[in-house]
């Protein structure tokens, strides 16, 4: 159940965000505890960036990371990102991030 469940939560986000200029997307985990992500209802890394390449969204911006990585374990999380989807960055607090104007089509 829970797999056909996330098949479908997936077609669906990349359905709605096809394109965007920036997806933001949770990331409690890391690629390597994606258990972990499964029993917590939560994502990895590598499925955040992977939901962003597939949307082809033009940036992506992992968000609610967990608590237990912290300095350099942050730098590794985001090169796991980076490998699949390169335009990528984590959110912490009072972060911003500039999204360009679109152009009048």
């Amino acid at each position: 159940m829970y797999r056909q469940h996330a098949i479908h939560l997936l077609v669906y986000q990349y359905s709605h965000h096809r394109q965007a200029d920036v997806l933001v997307h949770e990331a409690t985990f890391r690629a390597k505890e994606a258990h972990l992500a499964h029993d917590y209802y939560h994502s990895t890394t590598t499925q955040a960036a992977e939901v962003a390449k597939r949307a082809e969204v033009k940036q992506l911006i992992l968000t609610h990371m967990s608590s237990r990585y912290q300095g350099e374990m942050c730098d590794q999380l985001l090169e796991e990102a980076k490998a699949i989807f390169p335009n990528v960055a984590i959110a912490f607090d009072f972060a911003s991030f500039p999204i360009p104007k679109r152009s009048a089509e």
